[in-house]
């Protein structure tokens, strides 16, 4: 134990802002944080809690969303087994809330948009005035919806190119007639996702 007091010791000496310094605090002894599983008391689970999820969101600072995720949901998945053990209320935890924001962020950034929706819906259900969050659950979900465009592009652009190239080899009229429109239909559909929805959305949204 004493070598996590130390630890501790060593991290609440740091700037919170200084995250290659939580880094290299945390990554020096992994071996032993990443261990960590039965604790002495609540505020030694609190010291352990606060130390890694400020390695966790020092992690997104700098980039590296995909080891972020990994021990935001070690951390996490930590969280809620012993809620019972130390009486933690989770609506008034705010380092569990600040971790799993970090996550969504961190899945964001990696464009797993599919993923980082139900992570900021239920921070918004649990934080409605944070304008921050509703921020990130908007900009997620119009992510995810144009992320097909780039499909829509290019199968109307096959669907128009190779009708105009197989234009002396198909004899039916009929089918370079499907071709041109279902390929004018799937780009007039992206360029509608594109550059309307969103607008469309957010006004409704406004009424």
């Amino acid at each position: 134990m004493a070598e996590a007091l130390d630890i501790y010791s060593d991290f609440y000496e740091i700037d919170p802002n200084d995250s290659m310094g939580i880094i290299r605090l945390y990554e020096k002894n992994q071996l032993l944080l990443d261990n960590k599983l039965s604790f002495k008391d609540k505020a030694d689970f609190n010291d352990f809690v606060l130390l890694v999820g400020q390695y966790v969101i020092s992690l997104e600072k700098m980039g590296k969303y995909s080891k972020a995720i990994k021990y935001a949901d070690r951390l996490l998945e930590l969280i809620d087994s012993k809620k019972v053990d130390f009486e933690i209320n989770l609506n008034d935890f705010t380092t569990y809330w600040s971790i799993l924001t970090t996550k969504g962020r961190s899945l964001y950034n990696l464009k797993d948009y599919k993923n980082s929706i139900p992570i900021f819906k239920r921070l918004t259900d649990w934080d409605a005035d944070n304008d921050n969050l509703k921020n990130w659950l908007d900009s997620s979900k119009s992510r995810k919806r144009n992320s097909i465009n780039k499909y829509l592009y290019i199968g109307a652009s096959i669907l128009i190119i190779s009708k105009i190239f197989l234009e002396d080899q198909i004899e039916n009229p009929k089918i370079k007639l499907y071709m041109t429109g279902l390929g004018f239909v799937m780009f007039m559909i992206a360029l509608i996702n594109e550059y309307l929805v969103d607008k469309l959305l957010k006004m409704i949204k406004n009424e």
